[in-house]
């Protein structure tokens, strides 16, 4: 049996009556409203089952409620009806009506209304009066069918979010706030009953409505039609297309889709790309943005070009443009052109894709970086850019951690030093690449090879035999280098190269103690550049014939009150207060910390010193 209720209700003020409708079938909902004593309009929806339908009826009579309409009478339904036996419904018709004689209640029992904001009957200048007192009156002002166009104004600005959404809601709202309210509550807006009028009369305010927000309520099924007849002539072409895709579109809108000065719009309403007006299920969205992927598949470039600069088209729709026009785009350093590598960076890059990256060097450098690109493309756009004809681009194909070894290979044969230079320096390059490099007859390539993270043992050896001394400092001041290895270049006849393994911090206390007795002053004072200085080493440096490498030690925070006794008053005078070593006797290391009173029984030992 089909269960089927029906609730009308009414809404009068002193310039209009109306009535509104909803009819529930089993899972259909019908909705008539239009003015009394006509046929008015009808909409019908189908939902997925009865606890839906009953959610969205009640949703629908609080809305109306809330906007004034008052329920003419409740009706049974069929289900209802039926379960009311035929002799309890016999019993009741022959039970004698019993009149109710009225009462007459005493002036303490009448009630009244509370304020003017509760009384439908209320004059627009009582209710004004009582504009600003809180926010619960405010909200009622806002959905009182007797609301004057200066009280809504002013509540249209309240903070108050449920305010200014009544006042969206009311009919009596004055068309420029009512377009600005739109943007804040769309669904408001589109129920608004004053919204017909508002596009026969004052259409030019609806081009008010951002683009944005106008698209998206276009695509919203319960759309009046109004509003798509009317935005079926405006001038953008995605607008227009909004309009194509809603399946309730009516003929008039149509007929204006056909005329559109747009190509694409007249094609999607000549060739519809799947959109059902029948199946109620039907997914607008999808099909409006199937209908755009469509679309630009086959728009040539120079008209994607257009729609681009006039914003008809921005990222929203970026995975449905053309792999050629967004590598263009990115190329072309638009304003939001980080925004739109950062796009393209998500592309799904096959073969073929990638092959279009050439000649496009900032973009095809920005995807081997970014952090989402995956391994397997990351390196096959590293080997695209290893064949670009730029040296910048092979050169960053050969500094690249993540560039395949067998492209290293090709790389480190490359016509130019600095790409072999990065090849070179690549901790990526295999050791077998290195040896090879060795030969090369390149400074900058030699030095990439001593400054690689990677490079083995018998490389360094090897290279420090070369006759170029920067290599032998390079590989003197890797705190990595063995120690006999450091051994060895301590004794070099180059004073740069003794220089850094004297900085070099894992320089043993062993090689440190002999370089205290180089002839050269500037290795004497880098062996004191460590923080850790032995004892032993300090005390040799101490007896330096150099007043300068005397003077460091004195004001080496590591060096112990015993050897500043003995160093001349003129180099421990630039010993500064409160940063005196530890008294004879601490570890053999120097520089670990003091106390206080260790520090102040030295700087009085000094005081005591007479001045020379």
């Amino acid at each position: 049996m089909v269960n089927e209720s029906r609730r009308t209700f009414e809404y009068k003020d002193e310039k209009s009556s109306k009535f509104w409708e909803v009819i529930q079938t089993d899972s259909t909902v019908t909705v008539r409203y239009g003015k009394t004593g006509t046929n008015g309009q009808s909409q019908e929806k189908l939902f997925g089952g009865t606890a839906e339908v009953s959610k969205n009826v009640a949703k629908l009579i609080s809305e109306k409620t809330g906007k004034g309409y008052v329920e003419v009478g409740a009706a049974l339904s069929t289900s209802e009806a039926a379960a009311v036996s035929s002799e309890e419904f016999a019993r009741q018709k022959d039970q004698p009506v019993t009149k109710i004689q009225p009462q007459k209640a005493s002036a303490s029992r009448i009630i009244k209304p509370k304020s003017p904001a509760h009384d439908p009957g209320a004059t627009s200048e009582s209710l004004t009066a009582l504009l600003g007192e809180d926010d619960v009156t405010n909200r009622l002002l806002a959905k009182h069918p007797r609301a004057s166009t200066y009280l809504l104004e002013k509540l249209s600005h309240s903070i108050d979010k449920t305010t200014r959404q009544n006042v969206a809601a009311n009919p009596n709202t004055p068309p420029e706030h009512l377009v600005r309210l739109g943007q804040q509550f769309p669904e408001e807006f589109l129920s608004n009953p004053a919204l017909d009028l508002l596009l026969m009369v004052n259409p030019d305010l609806m081009e008010q409505v951002p683009e944005a927000l106008l698209v998206r309520l276009l695509k919203q099924a319960d759309c009046p039609g109004s509003l798509l007849t009317w935005a079926a002539g405006h001038q953008q072409a995605k607008v227009q297309l909004a309009v194509a895709m809603n399946a309730k579109a009516p003929e008039q809108a149509t007929q204006k889709l056909l005329a559109s000065q747009h190509q694409s719009v007249r094609e999607t309403v000549k060739e519809p790309t799947g959109v059902d007006a029948s199946d109620p299920h039907e997914d607008l969205q999808t099909s409006f943005e199937q209908a755009v992927k469509d679309r630009f598949k086959s728009m040539p470039i120079h008209e994607l070009e257009s729609a681009w600069i006039a914003c008809d088209i921005c990222l929203a729709q970026w995975p449905y443009l053309p792999l050629a026009f967004r590598l263009q785009q990115a190329n072309e350093g638009t304003p939001d052109w980080l925004a739109v590598l950062d796009q393209l960076a998500k592309t799904t890059w096959t073969a073929d894709a990638i092959q279009r990256l050439i000649g496009y060097d900032v973009i095809g450098r920005y995807i081997a970086r970014h952090p989402n690109t995956p391994l397997a493309v990351r390196e096959a756009v590293l080997e695209q850019l290893s064949k670009d004809p730029d040296v910048w681009e092979r050169r960053f194909s050969a500094e690249s951690h993540f560039t395949p070894v067998h492209v290293l290979e090709v790389l480190a044969k490359d016509k130019d030093s600095s790409v072999r230079s990065g090849v070179a320096a690549n901790p990526s390059t295999p050791t077998s690449v290195m040896e090879e490099l060795t030969k090369d007859k390149d400074d900058f390539v030699l030095l990439g090879i001593v400054r690689n993270p990677s490079i083995s043992t018998d490389l360094k050896w090897a290279l420090a035999q070369k006759k170029e001394h920067f290599l032998r400092s390079s590989i003197a001041e890797n705190p990595v280098t063995p120690v006999d290895l450091l051994e060895v270049l301590a004794k070099d006849k180059n004073s740069e190269v003794r220089i850094s393994v004297a900085k070099n911090s894992s320089t043993p206390a062993s090689i440190l103690e002999v370089m205290a007795r180089d002839s050269n002053s500037d290795v004497c004072r880098s062996v004191l550049q460590q923080n850790l200085v032995p004892v032993i080493v300090l005390d040799a440096l101490a007896k330096d014939k150099n007043s300068g490498v005397r003077s460091v030690v004195a004001n080496h925070t590591a060096t112990p009150g015993s050897i500043l006794a003995a160093l001349p008053n003129a180099c421990t005078r630039t010993r500064r207060c409160g940063e005196e070593p530890d008294p004879v006797g601490h570890a053999q290391w120097a520089g670990s910390a003091r106390t206080p009173q260790g520090r102040d029984g030295q700087a009085a030992h000094l005081a005591e010193q007479p001045r020379q």
